[in-house]
């Protein structure tokens, strides 16, 4: 369509639309449409050129596409559907609002060529769900903010320091639905409130969060459930949480129920808060921090377990605090030693049970101040706590333990319960599997070892009981096959964690770990899917297919989803009119879970792909991509390299690459490689020392700039030998 002018409401629906070189005027003129239910399929609608003054677009359930459009003083709204920005898009005076949920926020959105000006209440770019991608060609500038997000930002976003009133990046109440990542733009994130609840987010390095409770009267981050929160700095690079003003203490992070996710602050700051850090029912372990200038630093209480490690507790009024239900662990064989100082009291336990806090410093050379330590002229504690023997001077801060890193098993632990998480985190006893990891900042690594935890992320508690699955590695190993153990029914229902350690030559020792789940056996039973859509492609936002199967299991539930493996989201079949996400792979894969409890799983795999794409009528095309080495057949010797080599290319453009391995005949792949750049045709994968897999395969996934996926390589099967 092509109007001149329009003065009423056009109102979208099922179908195609195109409008160009039109214009709307307020208060009558504008464009909406409303939500497309099932059986409906989401229209697409084509804006060129198309101005809008005084007036609003509010587009809901849609495929958009926008190009060299106008915006002056409009409500300008897309909700879930997707937006595809062409051209130069302007807005003034109202922002650009992108809110997308759980649903479809699975793959990240490129937002580009947006120029925003003149929004005095917000960013001029608005954003909701999941992560995004920020553009070269946006011009963000004279907002309030820059952009407001309650997302994430991905690395390599652009975002204006300067230019805008508050050169900040406000994250509204610091949640969101979906997946979502702060990366270092060089501007702090703002929080304004305090909800609980929003999806898993990962804070990078040098990361600074501001907080402002005068808002909304509270302000802080809540940690709950199945929220992960990865916040782990750099010895160069700490994360910071602090009050935007010193007048305005803010409330806080509020870790509750969460053992199943192993959150945990490295490297990590937080300072001026009420209560700078609360756990509660759940396993926190803070290292290589600083808790400074808070009301209370730490509060553990009802149940939850709270470690400290190489800690810095500074000026707070009260350091550390255990309720009466609450468990604080200040010293253990592997933690270091904390430094207080500054304190009103340093530690106030109000627990029975004993506080192990020996080897600390607690502020001065005779120990802390305690009617059990009489002279002692350092900060005060109270309760019962094993203070003795204590250190005389402050702990060699500087001389940081080294810095591990893991490859992950997957893209998201992000489940739908605290059971149903993507099969790339399951590792079935006996299965083999190839880890990576690097270390960095030590050049004294003496030993490393490979943990596996049957019930807890905290591996420094009375009863973890980790299994060892390597021990007294060399420094220079980087990679390790081990055996997945058998691990019990666990009455907890806490999953399992893997840890890889590496210890310097003073005993200092660093690691990272990940959480997966290790089915206890107990669920037994056969499940053939029988649905078949291999290499066919369905349109994403429109209904799911049916899956079938024959068999069964003994699990208290049995029911069906579709794994995005080059994603890391699973969509329930459960119920009627399901609808897929709006995305673009070409790994969407039927899988069936029959499960009770804990880690009482079984997961049952289609041996076919599908595809979901966007609805041609957008014009993405994805991304193409040929595995080209190893070939089938081929065998490779344990500590050989696997030359891993393919060609690709995108009609939008390619922006990087992932290699995943599978070593159970194609069950569930894990990475090895992540973000490759878009020139990489090779990766030389380096193999640890092995004792045979006869069937090994490899999957090169192929990003384009809109993060549309493809793959090649999950059928070429090859072996590796001793």
């Amino acid at each position: 369509m092509n109007f001149a002018d329009v003065t009423g409401q056009v109102r979208g629906g099922p179908g195609k639309m195109t409008i160009s070189d039109t214009s709307c005027r307020g208060p009558n003129g504008l464009i909406y449409s409303l939500d497309i239910l099932p059986p409906s399929f989401p229209p697409v609608v084509t804006l060129i050129r198309y101005s809008f003054v005084n007036t609003q677009m509010q587009i809901t359930d849609t495929y958009l596409r926008l190009r060299d459009c106008n915006f002056t003083n409009t409500i300008t709204q897309v909700l879930r559907g997707y937006a595809c920005l062409r051209g130069i898009n302007t807005v003034q005076g109202q922002p650009l609002s992108i809110l997308r949920e759980t649903f479809q926020a699975i793959q990240p959105l490129f937002v580009d060529g947006v120029h925003a000006s003149n929004v005095s209440t917000a960013g001029g770019l608005s954003l909701t769900g999941g992560s995004f991608l920020l553009g070269p060609l946006n011009a963000l500038q004279g907002n309030l903010y820059p952009v407001d997000i309650e997302g994430g930002l991905l690395p390599k976003s652009i975002v204006p320091r300067t230019g805008n009133t508050r050169n900040m990046i406000w994250a509204h109440d610091g949640g969101s639905q979906g997946v979502m990542r702060w990366a270092n733009l060089g501007l702090p994130y703002l929080v304004t409130n305090l909800i609980n609840g929003g999806g898993p987010l990962t804070i990078d390095p040098g990361v600074t969060v501001k907080f402002d409770p005068t808002v909304t009267g509270l302000a802080g981050l809540s940690i709950v459930s199945t929220r992960r929160v990865i916040a782990k700095g750099l010895p160069n690079q700490l994360i910071t949480f602090d009050a935007l003003n010193a007048a305005a203490p803010w409330d806080g992070l509020h870790f509750d129920t969460n053992s199943t996710e192993g959150s945990n602050l490295d490297y990590a700051v937080v300072n001026r808060a009420r209560f700078g850090v609360t756990n509660t029912d759940n396993f926190l372990q803070i290292s290589n921090s600083v808790i400074q200038n808070n009301q209370i630093g730490v509060n553990t209480n009802t149940f939850g377990i709270l470690t400290l490690s190489k800690t810095r507790v500074f000026n707070n009024i009260t350091g550390a605090q255990s309720t009466p239900q609450g468990t604080l662990v200040l010293s253990a064989a592997s933690l270091l030693s904390n430094w207080f100082e500054g304190n009103g009291t340093a530690i106030q336990n109000q627990a029975a049970s004993t506080v192990p806090a020996q080897l600390n410093y607690w502020g001065h050379p005779t120990g802390p101040r305690t009617p059990q330590n009489p002279g002692g002229q350092g900060d005060a504690i109270t309760g019962p706590i094993a203070f003795q023997p204590f250190l005389t001077a402050p702990p060699a801060i500087a001389n940081n333990p080294p810095v591990v890193g893991m490859v992950s098993f997957g893209f998201s632990w992000y489940g739908i319960t605290t059971i149903i998480r993507p099969p790339e985190f399951v590792a079935e006893t006996g299965e083999k599997l190839i880890l990576r990891w690097n270390v960095s900042n030590s050049a004294s690594v003496a030993s490393q070892r490979i943990l596996l935890s049957p019930a807890s992320s905290n591996f420094e508690l009375f009863g973890a009981n980790p299994i060892v699955l390597a021990n007294n590695l060399s420094p220079t190993t980087s990679s390790r096959e081990v055996t997945v153990p058998a691990i019990a029914f666990q009455p907890t229902n806490t999953n399992q964690f893997l840890r890889i350690i590496a210890i310097d030559s003073s005993g200092q020792q660093g690691w990272d770990q990940t959480p997966l789940i290790v089915p206890s056996g107990r669920i037994t039973g056969n499940i053939q899917i029988t649905s078949n859509y291999s290499g066919q492609t369905f349109i994403g936002g429109h209904a799911a297919p049916a899956i079938n199967w024959a068999g069964s299991a003994n699990g208290g539930i049995t029911e069906g989803f579709i794994f995005l493996e080059s994603d890391g989201g699973l969509i329930s079949l459960f119920g009627e009119n399901v609808t897929l996400p709006i995305l673009s792979t070409d790994t969407a894969r039927l899988v069936v879970l029959s499960y009770s409890n804990s880690n009482d799983i079984k997961w049952f795999f289609s041996n076919s792909y599908f595809s979901i794409r966007p609805d041609p009528g957008l014009g993405l095309r994805p991304p193409q991509v040929h595995l080209t080495s190893p070939t089938a057949g081929s065998v490779f010797s344990g500590g050989s390299v696997v030359p891993i080599t393919w060609t690709a290319s995108a009609p939008e453009g390619l922006r990087s690459f992932d290699v995943q391995v599978s070593t159970n005949g194609g069950k569930t792949f894990h990475l090895i490689a992540t973000g490759l750049a878009a020139s990489a045709r090779s990766f030389d994968w380096r193999l640890p020392a092995s004792s045979g897999i006869r069937d090994v395969r490899v999957r090169v996934i192929a990003r384009d700039k809109w993060f549309q996926n493809s793959s090649d390589g999950a059928t070429v099967v090859f072996s590796i030998v001793p």
